[in-house]
């Protein structure tokens, strides 16, 4: 009998760890809740006044989906929610797989100007990346060095 019962228990604990994290819904509240609909606010507010702004029809629809359930305090599915507002939810994503984890990762705005021209912004992060490449090839040919030696 106790037995039996140790094994239902076990069972149950492997069926909730072998579910696919990202099908399992939640439920925002919180300052969560407020910076979600913040950002839906933002999204339809770009939307309508910007005529050069032109979110595609589906993306539009998911936004709907999430001011739902987020106003009406429902569950929501996470992979949903992880799409649209992937900056608020970055702990819970870096948690996930390396693949589930490019998924969500939103690109980087480049804010080059319409005559070709790089901002100081981009300028300096890309010059932040070439140190970065610099200090690697320099370690790297160190250790090349050292074994050498």
């Amino acid at each position: 009998m106790v037995l039996q019962e140790m094994r239902d228990e076990r069972k149950e604990l492997v069926e909730e760890f072998s579910k696919d994290s990202l099908s399992q819904k939640m439920l925002i509240s919180g300052i969560h809740k407020v910076c979600v609909l913040g950002v839906i606010k933002y999204h339809q507010i770009r939307q309508e006044l910007f005529e050069e702004v032109s979110l595609h029809p589906e993306v539009l629809k998911d936004l709907e989906i999430l001011h739902y359930h987020v106003e009406n305090n429902f569950p929501i599915e996470k992979e949903l929610v992880f799409k649209l507002v992937p900056e608020l939810f970055v702990h819970e994503i870096n948690k996930l797989s390396a693949r589930d984890r490019l998924r969500f990762k939103k690109p980087r705005i480049s804010y080059a100007r319409a005559d070709g021209e790089q901002l100081e912004v981009d300028l300096a992060a890309n010059a932040l990346k070439e140190t970065e490449m610099e200090k690697l090839l320099d370690k790297s040919l160190q250790m090349e060095m050292y074994l050498l030696e």
